[in-house]
């Protein structure tokens, strides 16, 4: 709704962002730190509704309703949006970076976001930020460190293909299963391990049900801030500038609340009484090169050699 004015005369906007996770979560903090900086720099000239909790429904379905305007924002991982934008399975690619400082610098690499920019406006969306959750890692009954630790692991998954082919060619029995039903299948025995970042592991109770949480580090788990392009574009110059600025803001606080949470919530997990393991070098090397040789080439398929070639030359940078 833009028929309003302010009270100098200009239009008034109303922006309605919205996420499918808890405010507690980096991606809650994003869509509420993003109402609160707005609103106060435009001294109320822009209103902003934010939703969080999935009120206004699931990633998938809030990602229809920004490409058709209906919502103007959201804060979401890539895992939904590659229907829409196939280059974002570059996402996916497992066991490129070492740490959170080779990927962060990766993502910021000036040519690599600028061809990633031009995926999203070709889908009709401005992506505005491109902040992270930390890595993806593993809770288990069994502690993995060495390349047999991982061979006939039961291991649930997120129905995603890359993932499901990642933990197959590590001669592991990957299964996609929904969220609510993992607890009870690691309980049972049905399952010997799952993976998500450590802030998910730990909100979930998983240490009631497995006994180590292993630094696999495979995959960092990305955030994205999202708005329909014809909105943004349509937005005063100024407007968009602001909302550049308060997400480069948000950009570096979020980076540093991930770390933090990751930290937290391992402390947590092991003061539960589960212990902290990590692959050995030889492991660590191995999975990057089974990683590099039979699931690297489906991200391709998937993606496209452009992204995929950006993302590893950005990589490659990030580690000079």
């Amino acid at each position: 709704s833009r028929s309003s004015m302010n009270a100098d005369g200009s239009e008034h906007y109303t922006i309605n962002i919205t996420c499918d996770a808890s405010p507690k979560t980096v991606t809650g903090f994003c869509v509420t730190e993003f109402k609160r900086l707005v609103e106060e720099r435009t001294d109320g000239k822009v209103t902003v509704y934010a939703y969080t909790d999935g009120a206004i429904g699931s990633d998938k379905e809030v990602m229809e309703h920004v490409r058709s305007g209906s919502i103007e924002m959201a804060a979401m991982n890539s895992g939904n949006q590659t229907t829409d934008i196939p280059a974002v399975n570059v996402f996916d690619m497992p066991c490129i970076f070492e740490n959170a400082e080779v990927a962060r610098a990766a993502w910021d690499e000036p040519a690599f976001r600028s061809l990633l920019n031009s995926k999203y406006e070709e889908a009709g969306l401005e992506l505005l930020m491109l902040t992270d959750q930390g890595f993806r890692e593993t809770s288990s009954n069994i502690p993995l460190q060495t390349i047999e630790d991982f061979k006939g692991l039961d291991i649930r998954t997120m129905t995603n293909d890359v993932h499901i082919q990642f933990w197959k060619a590590l001669g592991a029995n990957p299964t996609p299963m929904n969220r609510s039903e993992v607890f009870l299948a690691l309980q049972q025995g049905l399952l010997d391990a799952q993976e998500d970042p450590y802030v998910s592991i730990e909100l979930n109770n998983y240490a009631e049900v497995q006994d180590y949480i292993c630094a696999t580090n495979h995959q960092f788990h990305n955030i994205t801030m999202i708005a329909n392009k014809e909105f943004f574009d349509g937005l005063p110059q100024e407007y968009q500038e602001l909302i550049r600025d308060v997400c480069e803001e948000i950009l570096v606080s979020s980076r540093k609340m991930a770390d933090e949470a990751a930290e937290t919530s391992l402390q947590e997990m092991v003061n539960d009484g589960m212990e902290y393991v990590e692959p050995n070098q030889e492991t660590h090397d191995w999975m990057t090169k089974v990683s590099e040789e039979k699931v690297w080439p489906i991200v391709r398929e998937k993606a496209g050699n452009d992204i995929v070639d950006a993302m590893l030359e950005a990589a490659e940078k990030a580690r000079e």
